[in-house]
Formats: structure tokens, sequence, C-alpha cells
């Protein structure tokens, strides 16, 4: 409304306020609105820049017609403006996004020929197409290329790589590439962290998920209560609440708190294996901290007193 009202009143805006007002637009999801203005610009002068078309490729790929770019493309190029960095990413990570890998890598192919040197971004996003398609070890091999090609990995392609692993069930390459990033000085956030205990967790082998948390810390790694909540959980599950008590002793040290659903897990978990005296110790605890005690644990606590007699 308020460009419109300064066409009206014969005062032409700058090509910087237009962007800004594409750039607002796309961030609303206002995709139709966003075409309308570039078609107002061109309709009275307004000459597009370079920032221009990169905001309008980013509508093209939230707008799903990636299939046109080319001709968006030719476009750009008739204007006088070749495709950068910039708009080669964005292109390579929506084709990505939509498993597009053959049309990613013929642009990654592209950028050489027309002098753009893909970065850290263009490799991770390929990296991450490939891994969700299952083709670990090709990204892999694509993450060795860029390093040869002078990039440093950073923690998104580390973890693109970990990640992928992960869902391989490939756990050995996965703690690997963990001790590799230490290496080279990047420490592990908490994306790894996760990823890496529920890989382990997923093959049943939480011991080596309880190790790689002692090793973490042994590392100065923080680790995340939302870490520690998954095997505490998974603990109880596998109805090993003595190794969920201890577990939880250790990093009690460290400032952690259960919420009432990890006490309700422990409670429960005690109560299957006929544990009451240490179910009920822990309904004592809950009530030192002030945690209300809800029906879930009451009810276990009955059934499991009513079993065994008392």
């Amino acid at each position: 409304m308020t460009f419109r009202n300064i066409l009206e009143v014969g005062f032409l805006p700058s090509v910087i306020s237009c962007n800004c007002l594409l750039n607002g637009l796309l961030r609303l999801n206002f995709v139709d609105q966003c075409w309308l203005l570039y078609e107002e610009m061109c309709r009275v002068g307004i000459h597009p820049n370079s920032y221009t078309f990169n905001i309008l490729t980013h509508v093209f790929c939230k707008d799903g017609n990636a299939d046109k770019i080319n001709e968006f493309l030719e476009r750009m190029e008739e204007e006088g403006f070749d495709p950068d960095l910039v708009t080669y990413n964005t292109l390579i990570s929506s084709y990505c996004r939509k498993g597009r890998l053959n049309d990613a890598f013929y642009l990654y192919r592209i950028m050489y020929r027309r002098n753009v040197v893909p970065d850290l971004v263009s490799y991770t996003a390929l990296m991450n197409g490939l891994c969700k398609e299952g083709r670990v070890r090709e990204a892999h091999q694509l993450f060795h290329r860029m390093v040869h090609r002078g990039l440093s990995a950073d923690i998104v392609s580390y973890n693109t790589l970990i990640s992928g692993y992960c869902k391989e069930g490939r756990m050995q390459e996965s703690k690997y590439l963990m001790h590799e990033m230490i290496g080279n000085g990047i420490c592990p956030d908490s994306f790894t962290c996760r990823v890496l205990v529920e890989g382990y967790g997923k093959q049943g082998r939480l011991i080596s998920a309880l190790n790689l948390v002692v090793e973490l810390r042994r590392f100065r790694v923080s680790v995340s209560s939302g870490i520690y909540d998954y095997l505490m959980v998974s603990l109880c599950h596998e109805d090993r609440p003595f190794a969920a008590k201890n577990l939880l002793g250790r990093i009690s040290q460290d400032g952690y708190v259960p919420k009432l659903d990890i006490y309700n897990e422990l409670i429960e978990s005690f109560c299957r294996c006929d544990s009451a005296a240490d179910a009920l110790h822990l309904k004592a605890e809950m009530a030192q901290r002030r945690i209300k005690v809800d029906l879930v644990a009451y009810r276990a606590l009955i059934c499991c007193l009513c079993r065994t007699g008392h």
C-alpha cells in the first residue's frame, strides 16, 4: 500500500528500498506479492540488482517453482547479472531438500565452469542431500574433496556426516569423526552428542552410550539435560533402574535435577522389578525437592506393594 502511494505522488523508490520490501514479503511468506512487486518495479523503471535476483531465487525455491529456474537464470543474464555464490547455494540447497540431487550436482559443476567457487555452504548442502538418500560414503568422499580444495570443515559439516552414519547404524565411523573434529579444535555441540547417544541407543548399546557420555565429559564437552533424560528413560525401559539410579547419582553432582516424568519412569521401573523400597525412596526424594507426586507414581507404587504382599 505504502509502495503504491509513493509511486502515485511521483516519487520513485530506490532499488535498495524495493529489496528491503521484497525481503520482508519473503520472510512473511507472501510469495505472490513478491512477484507483483517485482513486476511493478520493472513497469516503473526500477532496475533490479544482484541482491534483487537473489531474493527472487529464494522466492522461486519457496514457491516450489524450481523447474522454471533455468528460465529465470537466463533472465538474470539478459539483465546483465551473472548468478553468484548466493544464487547457486540457494538453488543447490533447494534441490537437495527436494531430493533432486542430479540437478543439485549439475549446478555444482556449472559453478566451476563459471568461475564461482563452491564454499562450505555448497558442500554441506550436497553432503546433507546425499546422507538423506543413504549415500553416506559418497558424502564422506565429497567431504574429503572439500578439505582437499582448502576449505576447513565446521561443526555443521561434521554433524551432517556423523548424523548420516548414525542413521545407518555405523557407530564406529561416527565416533571416529567425533574424535577427528575434537582433534581439529571443533567442540561437539548438543546435536553431535544427541545423535551419537541416540545412535547407540537405537542399537540397544546403552553401555556404549554411557561410556560415550563419560568420554565427552572428559573432553570437557557440555552434555545437555535432554541427553541425560534420554539415557534415564532408555535404561528404565530396559528395566535397569539401578543403572539409571547410579547415573542419576553421578550427574546430580553436575546440577542435573530430574523432572516429574523422569521420576515416574524410575519409580515405574523399580516397581516392575518389585523393588518397592527403592521406589518409595525416590518418592521421598521428590517430596524433599517439592516435586508433587502424581497418579502415575502412586498407581505403580500401590500395584507393586499389593503384588509383593505389602
